[in-house]
């Protein structure tokens, strides 16, 4: 049976104040900027949790205290083990205040790019079930809660749509791309989240674009380990002392 996928979203455009009495926003460009699909799954990541417009509309569905949030990316020991899977955590946001509220993502990327014919072409979805395996390993080890999270990068610019707020890959051609976490075996505790980061025009993903997500699958609420709490601690101080 169909499920229902329910995104929050938001829009923006930047604009050079020139003195001039009108200014209009999200207008096609005549730029040709980098295609947000160079971005390496990293440093999406990263742009994702270091843009305090996306963390506004991201936390509060996860943190009852979203300002006390902070986010640690690409944590190896001694979370993890050296040359044992499931590798690196590539991104953990904990509440400083209450430690014992750590939350540990898998994060995967995949790319679409619009053609001119309307059709879009979508790449590396197969990663998605690398991905499966390597968020069954977290859940092992003892988090308040644990997601594999989807990055879609979407570069829109090719479609000829008048209104660039339109110009997103259809969920048509993402079908694969939505059903594809839950073919695997994924653990039962293990939420699944889809980000789509959207370039609709030639502008820098920087000034124009637009963030999307949806919360797929919640993550189950589990009382996280004593033992990992100590060790989130010890990573709390040593960056509040740096």
């Amino acid at each position: 049976m169909p499920r229902q996928l329910l995104f929050k979203q938001i829009h923006y455009d930047t604009k050079l104040l020139t003195g001039s009495e009108t200014i209009s926003f999200f207008n096609d460009s005549d730029l040709n900027e980098e295609s947000v699909t160079s971005m390496t799954e990293d440093q999406a990541v990263k742009w994702l949790f270091q843009n305090p417009d996306f963390l506004l509309m991201f936390l509060p569905d996860f943190f009852e205290n979203p300002n006390k949030v902070k986010s640690f990316f690409g944590l190896t020991e001694p979370f993890t083990q050296k040359n044992n899977k499931p590798g690196d955590i590539d991104l953990l946001l904990v509440d400083i205040e209450n430690p014992d509220i750590a939350i540990a993502f898998e994060c995967k990327r995949v790319k679409s790019v619009s053609l001119e014919d309307q059709t879009a072409k979508v790449n590396n979805t197969e990663k998605i079930k690398h991905g499966v395996l390597q968020v069954n390993k977290y859940q092992k080890l003892g988090f308040h809660q644990t997601y594999l999270m989807i990055i879609l990068l979407d570069d829109g610019r090719n479609y000829r749509t008048p209104n660039t707020l339109f110009r997103s890959t259809n969920i048509d051609e993402l079908k694969q791309l939505y059903d594809l976490p839950f073919k695997e075996p994924l653990h039962t505790a293990v939420g699944v989240i889809f980000i789509i980061l959207n370039q609709p025009t030639g502008n820098d993903i920087n000034l124009t674009g637009a963030i999307a997500f949806c919360l797929d699958k919640p993550a189950e609420i589990l009382e996280q380990k004593k033992s990992l709490t100590s060790k989130i601690e010890s990573l709390i101080m040593q960056n509040l002392t740096h």
